[in-house]
């Protein structure tokens, strides 16, 4: 936030405004890091990093703790929004007001613009066009699609497309003598930020625990053509701990 208000001129956002919209988000979402239950990996991390004197740290969970019900798939999303995504939080709330209309199966072509004012916008669902109108268009079509939309829509601002940031992460993994279920639970329920701000401008890696299904481990895996050598290493699933290194990426 620094950064941006500092850097590039978006001051609003090193203000109590931004807080304020933080906090609401977070209310929307349930937030909270009170009675977040860890699967044995996620706890071994809280424990080496205690060990050595490495900052580690409950990652804010939302929505409703995740039960015995849920099979290691929280990590592939709820469609019944229990997980207080979007769907079960901010959605669910513009529906109730009955001035909210869902259209789903939506490609949207482009915005309308007149007079150099967004006024609507054309697409189509599975081949059929539709049109809508509006006194105000968001373009929220995530940091890939966004600028497509915005060229197919006529718009020619040089910053269009410009300035993409990722997260670049790599993955290491060991095998334990005790289990780690790396399926198990909610996901990424710690974190540590020992080498977040390597540079001294918040540029750096956080390190957290990946949920990982048997299914999506053995994707993983590399078949060198040994089925027996590939079983025995598939068999050791529930013992194998992972650790993501989420960096931060200067672009």
């Amino acid at each position: 936030r620094e950064e941006w208000a500092s850097d590039f001129g978006v001051s609003w956002v090193g203000g109590d405004g931004m807080d304020l919209a933080l906090d609401n988000v977070k209310r929307a979402l349930a937030m909270h890091t009170e009675g977040v239950e860890h699967n044995p990996a996620n706890s071994a991390l809280l424990r080496g990093c205690r060990r050595l004197g490495y900052p580690a740290e409950v990652a804010p969970q939302q929505g409703y703790p995740v039960g015995p019900w849920d099979g290691g798939l929280c990590g592939l999303g709820y469609k019944a929004g229990d997980r207080q995504g979007v769907k079960g939080s901010v959605l669910t709330d513009a529906a109730s007001t009955g001035n909210f209309k869902y259209i789903t199966e939506a490609f949207v072509e482009r915005i309308l613009v007149d007079g150099g004012r967004a006024v609507g916008l054309i697409g189509d669902i599975n081949g059929r066009p539709f049109r809508v109108t509006a006194t105000t268009v968001v373009c929220a079509a995530g940091s890939l699609h966004s600028p497509l939309l915005l060229r197919r829509s006529g718009l020619r601002n040089p910053h269009i497309g410009k300035n993409l940031r990722l997260h670049p992460v790599s993955l290491i993994h060991g095998i334990f003598d005790e289990k780690m279920e790396l399926y198990r639970g909610a996901p990424m329920t710690t974190v540590s930020r020992v080498v977040e701000n390597l540079d001294g401008k918040g540029y750096g890696s956080k390190l957290e625990i990946p949920l990982v299904h048997p299914f999506a481990m053995g994707t993983l895996v590399p078949f060198l053509g040994d089925p027996v050598d590939l079983k025995r290493v598939l068999l050791n699933i529930d013992r194998t701990m992972a650790i993501i290194v989420l960096n931060r990426d200067s672009g």
